[in-house]
């Protein structure tokens, strides 16, 4: 019976090749994903998650963004995203609108403090991941992941760069 169990898990396992690739991976987004929590957190009494939420909305043309949308793009379920953003209507960087084609739907609208705030944390938030992430790699190595990223994005029904016209913005700003 272990004899079995034990064929039946090695037939399933990762080729040496596959645990190569996805390990390093695995490990160094979950560890990322902690720190960029962290410091987000300690900068700015945001979560990751809410400071995602908010960085999303204020990139939409008009702030806004339905209640269900945002559980889509953040790949949170919907009941995390209503306490998240109940949880930021506290603090009156975020309300909530009725769909007016839609009695059922919710939209979330970033408040011009949220959009503040929002501002403040993005600034701590490249800083992090310029330090973290992107100075361990050349020029070349981000355009490679870049392209190998794109690819899972798309795969997963993401855009590759969702917060581009933010960017554009803020760029334009600066």
């Amino acid at each position: 019976m272990k004899e079995e169990h034990f064929t039946r898990l090695k037939e399933g396992f990762f080729t040496a090749q596959e645990l190569a690739a996805w390990f390093p991976f695995f490990a160094s987004t979950s560890k990322m994903l902690t720190r960029l929590d962290s410091e987000v957190k300690r900068s700015n009494g945001l979560s990751l998650l809410d400071f995602h939420l908010m960085l999303h909305l204020a990139s939409d043309s008009d702030h806004r963004a339905r209640m269900s949308d945002l559980a889509e793009v953040t790949g949170s379920d919907p009941s995390t995203i209503t306490y998240r953003i109940t949880r930021l209507e506290k603090h009156g960087w975020v309300e909530r609108d009725r769909v007016d084609e839609d009695r059922r739907g919710v939209f979330a609208r970033v408040t011009d403090t949220g959009i503040e705030k929002v501002a403040a944390a993005t600034i701590n938030h490249v800083a992090t991941v310029r330090r973290e992430f992107l100075s361990k790699y050349t020029p070349e190595q981000l355009e490679q992941i870049d392209a190998l990223f794109g690819i899972l994005a798309t795969s997963l029904g993401l855009p590759p760069h969702p917060h581009g016209e933010l960017v554009d913005e803020l760029e334009a700003k600066l």
